[in-house]
């Protein structure tokens, strides 16, 4: 192997490993995914309405994705089915708002804290109007036609339960 030919050979190596770590971050981003969508600016029609993707532009099957953590299978309405099995406020929680708000309700990037003063109130019914209805000009999305008013009045039932605990 001539000087040029195992130099041209070894480029190509290292410019190949450092594409992979480049790209290591990105392993999990396959196309049409949320995170791919976040990830390159594009929009992710199946479950955004805008160009940008965000839980504030949520299309209905956004919306069933937010709430079930899948898509609906093809011909699977994006309305709650009827009849759902009754969970626990806690567990509403953890599928529906726990993403942006944190398991303990502590807060993340997405979303603020749920403990302390809370800027839209903290009363049974203040909570159940935001649940509900949202809040506009936020990340908060409405949940209604996604919970039912009996998973909704659980959900602020365990955030009131939730916000009682001591932090650590």
């Amino acid at each position: 192997m001539t000087r040029s030919s195992w130099m041209a050979r070894t480029v190509v190596i290292v410019a190949a490993w450092i594409l992979a770590l480049l790209l290591t971050p990105f392993a999990g981003l396959a196309g049409g995914t949320y995170e791919h969508a976040r990830a390159t600016g594009k929009r992710c029609a199946t479950c955004h309405d805008s160009v940008r993707p965000d839980v504030t532009n949520l299309n209905t099957t956004g919306r069933f994705f937010l709430v079930n953590r899948r898509l609906p299978r093809e011909g699977e309405s994006t309305a709650p089915a009827p009849g759902q099995t009754r969970e626990s406020g806690a567990a509403v929680y953890d599928r529906a708002c726990a993403t942006c708000h944190g398991p303990e309700g502590k807060g993340t990037a997405l979303a603020t804290s749920l403990m302390g003063t809370l800027e839209h109130g903290d009363t049974r019914d203040a909570l159940r109007t935001i649940v509900r209805d949202g809040v506009p000009g936020t990340a908060m999305v409405a949940f209604a036609g996604i919970l039912s008013d009996d998973q909704i009045d659980r959900v602020v039932q365990h955030l009131i339960a939730l916000r009682k605990r001591p932090l650590h």
